[in-house]
């Protein structure tokens, strides 16, 4: 096997710096083969009024959820989950609003000033979970994203 990498593309994005890198391998029974490794990115979200700020790293090149049961439907969500590690609140804490519903498991959290719902939290294998809401996240092109239809409504 021989292998090559070469970085293909410099990113900046506020304070970091991503380097993406292609690996290309050479398999002597299948040929070439192209690796590409991509990082996330720290996207800045925030409610409408600005009052709840946060950070979170995610990869928007994976499809966003999109969930068709009671609650996403009406709030027209397009969500992206991340773990703990992966968020941080700026601002806002205090202005919290929350609901909860069905088996009361995810914590809808909303600005209590303007209403809008950056993201929810949750536990997924005892792991605290965040569902982020990507029509919060500021220079997202909504229309570059792939949809994943998920079907909440059956749940």
């Amino acid at each position: 096997i021989r292998m090559q990498k070469a970085p293909i593309l410099f990113a900046t994005r506020r304070n970091f710096l991503w380097v993406i890198f292609v690996w290309n391998i050479d398999v002597a029974l299948v040929g070439k083969v192209i690796i590409i490794l991509l990082f996330m990115s720290q996207y800045t979200g925030s409610c409408h009024c600005g009052t709840v700020r946060y950070t979170a790293e995610l990869d928007l090149s994976s499809p966003v959820l999109e969930c068709n049961c009671s609650h996403c439907q009406r709030k027209w969500f397009l969500l992206s989950f991340i773990p703990n590690s992966d968020f941080e609140l700026l601002s806002g804490e205090d202005k919290f609003t929350q609901y909860l519903f069905n088996t009361h498991k995810i914590h809808h959290r909303f600005c209590s000033i303007c209403g809008v719902q950056c993201f929810g939290e949750g536990e997924q294998d005892w792991q605290k979970t965040y569902a982020i809401n990507v029509r919060t996240l500021e220079d997202v092109d909504l229309g570059s994203l792939t949809r994943m239809p998920y079907d909440g409504k059956s749940l």
